[in-house]
């Protein structure tokens, strides 16, 4: 049976009949067959808009990869109550806009592919810490269980996330392969997360606000679910120490200090020490150093050497052969910056000589020193041979500079008695020049760890610094630190 109106359609072909006016009033070409007017019509209505059934397919918008890119902004240590550090939480901003704490499930690729399978994990906390980080539960997590590094997350729930059957089945099975979970107290309250507590191992729990009814909840929590653990932040030092020594919370949230290093013995044994060492951490802020005395403190700290040869081994792929004696090692390390080197090696004499005398629970604390420490010199080094406008003083006294400024922690004295010692004035007078661009580079890695974004941004206002070489910094200096003290783990075996 043919099709109705087929024949009068082959007529009006045959005797070329006009078709159908276009849209518009746009003539129509002539001489049509029936498939060719019905594609005629469809592409002029697609650009006019008009609907002709199925909506016209409109190419997708192309993916800017950058727009997902994350950057590590800040990192703070999760330690328990002998000192030890478990975790280290780190914040990213959110995409390319920089705000914290609001990663989103389009974030977590990223975040995974680069902090965790394309540059390791041990990069950014070391070889057995874990990372803690807020970012929502998301299937981009699985490349992290196919790679087998799983094990080294614990992933805060964000506050915006529901506890959807979905979420919660999600959370049941990557379990399994090691991640685990954290959520807030106050976020198991307002968003009924205690639906997923089976599935959740840490609760964290904000001291300074209404800490005490905080804790009260918890408690009441814990019946229900015995295999709670605390994280506790968000108040003084002071504070989060005596929780942690009182085991009302098993980890803290907090920034390490020596203020909450023990002694068996005074400190005041260590001024002797301490001031061979300052005397020649005083030459690497005169004009000219004298680069010859650093061999001869090599050659009386045999230890040093050790880890020197596994650090430029192993990081710095430099052969064996080069580093046959002390000389050479001299030679190499003269030749190749030399000031961060030796600069390094003089306060990791300092740190290791305290070790003989504070207890064995404060050993990590002068771990975790020790890598701050050398952040802050990394940090500023990178950042100041990165501005058109530093000076070649600038340059020169960019890395000793941002590491003694730390001087204070680093000699168990107050700022005012450092001023007073008139033999460290040369030190003093560099890392209190407060309008100094070396300094200025300081101030933005302190605003970095108190998460003082505003104060990053200032500076990089101020001095037109592209934020992303600030962020770069930042993870440059974390995965140097982590280098040192790695080979200086791995040889020492003390830790």
């Amino acid at each position: 049976m043919r099709a109705p109106g087929a024949p009068m359609a082959r007529a009006a072909a045959a005797q070329g009949a006009r078709p159908a006016a276009a849209p518009q009033g746009r003539p129509m070409p002539a001489n049509m067959t029936p498939q060719q007017l019905a594609a005629y019509r469809a592409q002029q209505a697609a650009k006019q808009g008009a609907p002709q059934g199925r909506p016209a397919a409109q190419p997708a918008a192309p993916v800017d990869p950058a727009a997902n890119r994350c950057h590590l902004i800040a990192r703070t240590p999760v330690f328990d109550a002998h000192r030890v550090v478990q975790m280290y939480r780190l914040r990213f901003s959110s995409g390319n806009k920089f705000v914290t704490d609001r990663i989103l499930p389009q974030h977590v690729a990223s975040i995974v592919n680069d902090y965790f399978i394309e540059r390791s994990i041990a990069n950014f906390v070391g070889s057995k810490s874990k990372a803690l980080i807020m970012m929502p539960v998301n299937p981009a997590l699985l490349p992290l269980i196919k790679k087998g590094v799983a094990s080294r997350l614990v992933l805060q729930i964000p506050p915006y996330q529901e506890p959807s059957k979905q979420v919660v089945d999600y959370m049941s099975k990557v379990k399994r392969f090691g991640i685990r979970f954290a959520v807030d107290l106050m976020d198991v309250t307002k968003h009924k997360w205690i639906v997923g507590i089976l599935h959740i191992e840490y609760v964290l729990i904000n001291m300074g606000s209404q800490g005490a009814w905080q804790l009260a909840v918890f408690q009441k929590l814990k019946v229900k679910a015995p295999w709670l653990k605390i994280i506790a932040y968000g108040t003084s030092e002071s504070v989060l120490l005596k929780m942690s020594t009182s085991y009302r919370a098993d980890l803290v949230i907090s920034s390490m200090s020596t203020s909450t290093m023990s002694f068996k013995q005074s400190p005041a044994l260590m001024e002797p020490f301490q001031a061979d060492i300052m005397s020649l951490a005083h030459e690497l802020f005169l004009p000219k150093i004298n680069f010859p005395i650093f061999k001869k403190y090599l050659s009386e700290n045999r230890g040093v050497l050790k880890i020197l040869i596994y650090y430029l081994h192993r990081f710095k792929k430099v052969g064996l052969s080069t580093l046959g004696n002390l000389s050479d090692i001299y030679r190499y390390l003269a030749e190749n910056e030399p000031i961060p080197s030796f600069t390094t090696i003089l306060v990791h004499g300092l740190l290791t000589h305290y070790t003989k005398i504070v207890q064995s629970s404060s050993l990590h604390v002068i771990d975790e020193l020790y890598r701050r420490i050398l952040m802050h010199g990394y940090f500023t080094q990178y950042v100041i041979n990165h501005l058109p406008q530093a000076t070649a003083a600038d340059k020169m006294y960019c890395f000793q500079t941002g590491v003694f400024s730390l001087l204070p922690e680093l000699l168990l004295k107050t700022r005012e008695e450092l001023n007073a010692d008139r033999y460290l004035y040369a030190i003093t007078k560099r890392i209190n020049d407060e309008q100094s661009l070396v300094c200025r580079t300081v101030k933005c890695l302190e605003d970095m760890e108190v998460n003082n974004l505003e104060g990053v941004f200032e500076y990089a206002r101020t001095f037109k610094v592209p934020s992303t070489i600030i962020w770069a910094a930042y993870e440059d200096a974390i995965i140097h630190a982590n280098e040192f003290m790695v080979a200086m783990q791995v040889v020492s075996n003390q830790r």
